[in-house]
């Protein structure tokens, strides 16, 4: 399954499996998605939102 994702620091859109998803952590105005291979993501979309996409996979 795979899930699209604008970036917070290039506004690129990103589609990322969501089996190498680890952790999605909440900031005040944007959440980090740590994948397997350690990169980690930025975007401005909302925990809840996010969440509510991984769960609909």
């Amino acid at each position: 399954m795979f899930i699209r994702i604008t970036t917070t620091l290039e506004g690129e859109f990103l589609v990322v499996n969501t089996h190498h998803i680890i952790t999605v952590r909440r900031g005040s105005d944007f959440c980090m998605i740590t994948l397997i291979n350690g990169e980690k993501i930025y975007t401005n979309e909302s925990f809840e939102s996010l969440m509510n996409r991984l769960s609909s996979k």
